[in-house]
This record gives structure tokens, sequence and C-alpha cells, in this order.
């Protein structure tokens, strides 16, 4: 049997460009009626997933097990906790490999690093110069990437004041009194809105705060984001933030005077269908709010009145017509500063 000792380098030279290696992230998730997903044993833990890796292949299906190593032929040996024996796949019928069995019991990176192909690697930047990236990791030692590789570097701001990380189930969730009941489930690490509706929760946002989470789009490829919201179940004194695929507008939305419109933004191609990394941060005592995506400032918001916070709460809000995947949801304090990426 082999061994389950294998480098993330090894791993980018043998599988296809589009055949992405997601370190601490979010495996794929199948559509209505699409593809199978072979769930990890039930044992009542919310950490029975995370504790294994999760292979997910072109068709939308999914295993979970252990990734054991991948040959120089693109050959993956996995092991499935249903198989007595190692099952060996081409790693051409592979969409994305999410190592979770490999990751220590606590981690701090600094950075996501985004590869052209699509790999994600979080981990600590040593230097980074005209040709080279060093980059610490928990699953690899040091790696040197090629500058040419990087497509951007997401700065992890607040890891150290952390308010909330996850999604790890529906609970702490309430799905709101607007729209189809039914809009929003979770699933393998995910909130999938479905049809139009909310879901929200009291993360205790504070003044100076970032709310960043992993979006996937289809369909309409519509999403309103609420930040400050007075309660979970809807929206009433808070900031909307209505996104898609090309443009972003944000909305003060109060009970008693309804919506305003503070400012929008084009947006061209800054929206991936299959994954982008999106950021709130906010400033009370400014009146402002940013919008990053995958880590590169797309637009400063600041309220000419006073600035609009009913409570501490996060919204989203799922389009008609649009199928959301919202995964790895960080909610902390913001220090205020912006690391530049380039």
């Amino acid at each position: 049997m082999k061994t389950r000792a294998f480098t993330v380098m090894a791993l980018l030279a043998a599988t296809p460009a589009w055949a992405r290696i997601i370190v601490d992230d979010s495996a794929p998730e199948p559509g209505p009626e699409q593809g199978i997903h072979v769930p990890a044993p039930a044992n009542g833990s919310d950490t029975a997933t995370h504790e294994q890796d999760t292979l997910a292949f072109l068709n939308k299906d999914q295993l979970h097990g252990f990734l054991l190593a991948i040959d120089a032929d693109g050959s993956l040996h996995w092991q499935s906790p249903e198989a007595r024996d190692p099952i060996v796949f081409k790693s051409g019928e592979v969409s994305q490999i999410k190592l979770d069995s490999h990751k220590p019991a606590a981690t701090t990176s600094e950075a996501r690093i985004a590869l052209t192909n699509g790999d994600i690697l979080p981990g600590n930047i040593v230097s980074l110069d005209g040709q080279t990236l060093s980059l610490d990791t928990w699953y690899a030692g040091r790696l040197a990437l090629p500058r040419a590789m990087l497509r951007s570097i997401m700065p992890m701001s607040g890891a150290a004041n952390l308010e909330y990380a996850g999604p790890t189930s529906l609970n702490g969730w309430t799905v709101g009194r607007m729209g189809n009941p039914g809009s929003w489930s979770y699933r393998d690490g995910a909130l999938i809105g479905s049809s139009y509706g909310t879901i929200g929760r009291d993360v205790n946002l504070p003044d100076m705060s970032s709310v960043a989470f992993d979006l996937s789009l289809e369909g309409n490829q519509q999403i309103g984001i609420g930040i400050y919201a007075d309660h979970p179940d809807n929206t009433g004194d808070c900031y909307m933030l209505q996104l898609s695929s090309g443009y972003a507008e944000l909305q003060r939305y109060s009970r008693n005077s309804g919506s305003t419109v503070i400012g929008n933004a084009q947006m061209q191609n800054s929206i991936r269908h299959d994954k982008t990394h999106v950021e709130l941060r906010s400033s009370k005592d400014k009146k402002s709010i940013w919008l990053l995506l995958d880590g590169k400032m797309i637009k400063q918001w600041t309220d000419p009145a006073e600035f609009n916070a009913g409570g501490g709460s996060i919204v989203f809000a799922s389009q008609p017509g649009s199928v959301v995947k919202i995964s790895d949801i960080k909610v902390s304090k913001w220090n205020g500063k912006f690391v530049p990426i380039r």
C-alpha cells in the first residue's frame, strides 16, 4: 500500500490544469438532481466530513476518504472507508481534491494564494520578489512558487480576531420569513440557495469588520449580501450589497424609509463562474464599506448620512433563477489596514 506522504508540488505537476487542489476549502457542490454524493460515515459529529479528504469528479460526483498518492503518470490512489483496498482513479476524471485529513488541529495562515490553474494554497508569506513567492505551509513545509503562477494573493485579515468561521451545519442560521421556506440548505461545508429566500446569522459584527466567504453562482448569477442587519431572518435596518456577474450596488435599508442607493460599480469578468472570494470590510467611524473580490479592491462606498448599523447579523438573499453556494465564511474584527497584494 502506498503511503499518505506526498508534496503539493508533486500534485501540481501530476494533475491537469483544471483538476484543482483545494487546501482548507470546499469541494464543488452538485446541482439539483446532478451527481452522486457519497458522504463520510455518520458518527453524530459535524467534524466527520472535515477529517477526511473529498474527491470531486467532472460529472459532479463526490467521494469522501483519504488521498494516498498521485503517481507520475497521473494515477490517483484513494482509500475509501467503504473499500478494503485502495482505489486507483485517472486524474483526468477529477475536478478537485479537497485536503482536510492532512490539516492539524490548529492552524494559522496569513494569506490564501490563488494560482492560475485554480489551486488555492493557504500559508504564511516569507518573501515575494519578481520571480518567486516563498510560502510557509502546514501541509507541505516551505514552497517556492513561480510568480508567473500567481493569480492573486488574498490576505486573511483579522485571523486572530475571528468572530465566526463556518458553516458546519444549519445550526445557528435562520431561514427568513420572505420567500420559499426551503430556499436554503446545507451540504458539504456550504450554504446552498436554490430559490428566492434569505438566510442569516447573528455574528456580533464589530465596528471594524471583515465578512469574507467563497461564492459560486449559477443561473441568473445574482445574490444579495446584508451586513449589520438588526435580525437574521430579515433585512430590516442594514446595508445590502446586490452582487451579480458584472455589477455591484450598495443600498441602505431602513424599516421606516425603505432603501436608498449609496452607489454602484461596474465589474467586467470579476465574478468567476466556479468560485470567487468575496470580502466586505466596514468601518462605522468612517461610515464606509469596501468590496474586495479575490483580494483585489473593487469599490469603496461612504454613506453621506449616519452609519446604518441596526444590529450584528449577516444575511444572504438568494434570487429567483439563481443557484448560490456560499462556503468558508469568516467574520472577524478588522484592523483598518489594506495590504497591497501586487
